[in-house]
């Protein structure tokens, strides 16, 4: 029976990578692919770039570019106007600065505006630049989830996640329980990530969204110490501080940490993020329990989702920049993004991918995904890095008491604008 299942995704995955390209591009041409960490561990970028191969006449050179390594070796080879690369696998937050410096080419003249409409719109805003033209095209994605427990929510009176704070606090309250009466808290009902960097900064921006806030204007200011923001602060702050619902150990906590509480079963809901995470959380003791939801807010109403996109760009520099794009524009297209989510779970941002039946079918929580996919929204801009260092330690210092939200937030404006970020 596997065997036959296996060999029916072979025909059907040879079907959707199957000819469907416009003749009379050049043939025998080389490009080389960046590739974010090892291949052997991306069998579905594999199967994709072998099907570019057969309908074009071109080849690959893939180069896998340890995780560590990726900033230096990406980075530097734009910055060097060096062609090393025609194509990179490329974070979401670098689009600023390579499209800022020139560093990459513009999609405009093979892009249409009807493929455009193919894509969450919020994944496009990143890779457009201050020209108005598109210099990427999304390749798959990690949207914000909540992960929880259903015995545990159904059991506390609830038949699904509540949508809004209030509703949420009040499911936090009756989960966050001292199971043995030592007067030690045994589950809580909400884990985050408060860590240092990255942790504390996802979190807080996952809250901001979630309150109706924004971190930038249309003129790229800084404008998250707005009411909304404060808001978002103070309900994360709370959870740990005030109701003690969240443990105060989340000020450690990065996003693995999270998932490790919820998987041992002292946590009942917990941030997450769509995709290989997923298949993590099943594989535990709670893993038939699993379910999940969007992120609760402030309205109640669905709230953008924060999403960790990636997107394949093309070196202003290839010499074969044609090529190069027509790459770009394969990886991207619906045929790969069902196959990169099939076989990696690589969450897709080609909206009518989550329409296919047979997907519906074989990836779990298909529905869900689909719909934080399509809310998908990225706090990128340029000096991202230095920017989330900045927010997250102002962040910090209000779980650990030392500001108020409204100082915190104003204090993190101020340093933006004093270094000019």
């Amino acid at each position: 029976m596997k065997t036959k299942r296996m060999l029916t995704l072979f025909l059907l995955m040879s079907f959707l990578l199957g000819l469907f390209l416009t003749p009379g591009w050049a043939k025998g041409v080389t490009l080389t692919f960046s590739n974010a960490g090892a291949i052997e561990s991306d069998p579905a970028t594999t199967e994709i770039m072998k099907a570019f191969e057969r309908n074009t006449g071109n080849k690959v050179k893939i180069v896998s570019i340890p995780s560590p390594k990726m900033v230096e070796e990406n980075y530097g080879t734009l910055a060097r106007r060096e062609s090393i690369f025609d194509v990179i696998e490329a974070k979401g937050e670098w689009l600023p600065d390579f499209i800022h410096s020139k560093w990459i080419a513009s999609l405009e003249d093979v892009v249409s505006e009807q493929l455009k409409d193919e894509y969450s719109p919020g994944a496009l805003i990143p890779a457009t630049g201050p020209d108005g033209k598109l210099y990427a095209l999304p390749w798959y994605c990690q949207p914000s989830v909540i992960f929880y427990r259903d015995d545990l929510v159904r059991g506390a009176g609830y038949e699904n996640l509540p949508r809004g704070w209030d509703d949420f606090l009040s499911l936090c309250k009756k989960l966050t329980i001292d199971k043995n009466g030592d007067g030690m808290i045994d589950q809580y009902g909400f884990v985050y990530a408060g860590g240092p960097g990255k942790g504390a900064f996802v979190s807080f921006v996952r809250f901001l969204y979630t309150a109706g806030g924004d971190m930038y204007d249309e003129a790229e200011n800084p404008i998250f110490n707005s009411q909304p923001g404060v808001d978002a602060l103070q309900f994360m702050s709370d959870l740990k501080n005030k109701y003690g619902f969240s443990p105060e150990t989340v000020i450690d906590y990065m996003k693995a940490d999270c998932i490790e509480v919820w998987q041992a079963g002292k946590a009942a809901t917990t941030f997450a993020e769509a995709g290989s995470m997923i298949l993590q959380a099943l594989d535990s003791p709670y893993g038939e329990q699993l379910k999940l939801a969007q992120l609760p807010s402030k309205s109640g109403k669905l709230a953008p989702s924060l999403t960790r996109v990636i997107y394949p760009v093309v070196n202003n520099k290839s010499k074969h920049i044609d090529e190069a794009k027509q790459l770009a524009l394969w990886l991207t297209n619906y045929r790969s993004e069902w196959t990169s989510y099939l076989i990696e779970f690589n969450v897709p941002l080609y909206q009518t991918v989550f329409d296919s039946p047979y997907l519906k079918e074989q990836v779990p929580f298909s529905e869900e995904i689909g719909t934080a996919s399509s809310l998908a929204k990225s706090p990128v801009h340029r000096g991202y890095a230095e920017i989330e260092y900045i927010v997250a330690r102002e962040v910090r210092k209000v779980l650990m008491g030392e500001k108020s939200a409204k100082e915190a937030l104003d204090d993190a404006v101020a340093q933006i604008k004093q270094r000019e970020l």
